[in-house]
């Protein structure tokens, strides 16, 4: 069954919940706060047609975070060489 996540509908506060869920199941769904009704919050997925397709985008993912970091202490020891504070 699915996950799903709701939000409340009172802007007051942001409660959030996620709820497992059977897609012919009843949406409504009420905040623990103030008891107003919840609505669905779109998610992004990804479907996988084999476990490779699950490795090669963990591997992506790694990748790039790798190489955002390492961009972070680049532009950081470039800075400290001109003795710019960062």
């Amino acid at each position: 069954m699915p996950l799903y996540v709701y939000a409340c509908n009172n802007l007051e506060h942001t409660e959030r919940r996620s709820v497992v869920k059977a897609m012919l199941d009843e949406p409504s769904v009420l905040c623990s706060v103030c008891g107003c009704q919840m609505h669905r919050v779109p998610q992004p997925f990804r479907f996988y047609n084999s476990p490779f397709e699950v490795l090669t985008d963990k591997l992506i993912n790694e990748f790039h975070e790798y190489k955002a970091t390492k961009k972070k202490v680049n532009r950081r020891n470039h800075a400290d060489q001109r003795g710019i504070r960062t």
